[in-house]
């Protein structure tokens, strides 16, 4: 087993150890055409069940928080790297202890990052933001 492996496989042992149940979906956008900004989001496609991590906005998020890319609300969610995430998805948070963070958030499309070592992904990092529903 190679070195980027060994890595790999220890991230994923600490996410499936120490993660929270997080579901993800595809969504397509639609519009009433009753008003302008009548927006809403559909799932759609196939439902990926996997173990994450959430975080709070941090010092290294400074410049997204500047350009306006993001605000002082969101939040840094970490999946591993075998899962191939957009900002056109949306997440379900769910597990026991965690009310704080229970619930649904959209990915935002500023901030999905692959983390690389060597040849593989060790994990996925992306911006999310809590939905209004």
């Amino acid at each position: 087993m190679t070195y980027e492996s060994q890595v790999v496989a220890s991230m994923n042992n600490f996410l499936t150890q120490h993660g929270f149940n997080v579901s993800i979906q595809a969504t397509t956008s639609s519009y009433s055409g009753t008003e302008y900004d009548d927006e809403y989001l559909a799932g759609s496609g196939t439902t990926l069940t996997a173990k994450g991590i959430i975080l709070p906005i941090g010092q290294d998020d400074l410049k997204y928080l500047e350009d306006g890319k993001i605000r002082h609300t969101d939040s840094k969610l970490y999946v591993a790297g075998s899962f191939n995430i957009a900002s056109n998805y949306w997440i379900s948070v769910s597990g026991t202890g965690i009310t704080n963070i229970t619930g649904s958030y959209i990915i935002l499309p500023e901030g999905v990052k692959e983390w690389h070592l060597g040849g593989s992904v060790m994990f996925v990092q992306s911006f999310i933001r809590r939905r209004i529903e």
